[in-house]
């Protein structure tokens, strides 16, 4: 990847609009590393439903042992942190979220409530795969699948955990253990639904971003702008970091087939946002 830092077409550029530019191109990175962390996720529950899907005959009779356990629970702790760490990373970057999205999401979505609490439940109270279940799909065993099941009496005798989840728990789900890969998949859904909510809210500033960058001259290092050397930014990769923003964009929210079908409401205003940035800054 090349590496190139802001320079001003004529030099006349101000200190006020480098500082404008920089801000509002700092905030382009915050949402970089949000679908940098959503990807994260996909890549754990990924990692689980591998682990449970397409195994061999020999796993069907061998017994659990400690080592596919611990695996297991790895897996599931490893889906758990990366929710977290996407919605502690929206909570203290994105205002909209804080303040609009987050109580509507927790509110509408039992899945999300469920996967918020068997986090705290994981790091607090217990390991969360407490059995796992093989099970054939096929007579002829072209596939057999795991379930991982959390202890429903567990979860809902821990302490430190929202009670009204506790309750929906014991009511909604009608089995002794709670089947969890089902919940984590919709939660990779919402996330998505969070990251377009936040882009789509913020889009006006970010085409901004886009069309003060096309105002500048993107060249070798010895042509950084001053005000950015006197600021210590030495390594101002400006232009792959837009476009590796809008390419992600892209792929995550245009381009994955997995969540065409829970974002089609707001499918048509993704893309005009990219055909804006397209347009502007003549990506390929």
């Amino acid at each position: 990847m090349d590496t190139y830092l802001i320079a001003s077409k004529n030099n006349n550029i101000t200190d006020k609009e480098c500082e404008e530019f920089l801000n509002d191109y700092l905030k382009i990175l915050k949402y970089k590393k949000l679908l940098v962390i959503w990807q994260i996720y996909y890549e754990t529950i990924n990692q689980l439903k591998n682990f449970g899907k397409n195994v061999s005959s020999e796993f069907l009779i061998s017994e659990m042992n400690l080592k596919k356990y611990a695996l297991a629970n790895i897996y599931i702790c490893n889906s758990l942190n990366a929710f977290y760490m996407f919605e502690q990373y929206c909570e203290h970057n994105f205002t909209c979220f804080k303040e609009k999205i987050k109580q509507r999401i927790y509110d509408n979505n039992f899945s999300y409530r469920l996967i918020y609490n068997l986090r705290t439940y994981s790091t607090h109270c217990e390991i969360p795969i407490t059995k796992i279940k093989k099970y054939i799909k096929y007579n002829d065993f072209s596939e057999i699948n795991l379930e991982f099941l959390v202890s429903k009496n567990e979860f809902c005798e821990a302490k430190g955990l929202q009670p009204k989840v506790q309750k929906e728990v014991s009511e909604i789900i009608r089995e002794d253990d709670i089947q969890i890969l089902n919940y984590f998949k919709e939660v990779e859904l919402i996330l998505l639904k969070v990251i377009t909510d936040i882009i789509l809210h913020n889009k006006i500033r970010i085409i901004n971003v886009y069309e003060k960058a096309s105002k500048y001259i993107f060249g070798k290092p010895y042509k950084a702008a001053s005000y950015f050397c006197r600021k210590g930014i030495t390594n101002l990769c400006v232009i792959p970091n837009l476009k590796f923003f809008y390419y992600s964009l892209m792929e995550v929210l245009l381009e994955n087939e997995y969540c065409k079908q829970y974002i089609d409401e707001t499918r048509e205003n993704i893309e005009k946002l990219c055909v804006k940035i397209k347009n502007i800054m003549n990506f390929r």
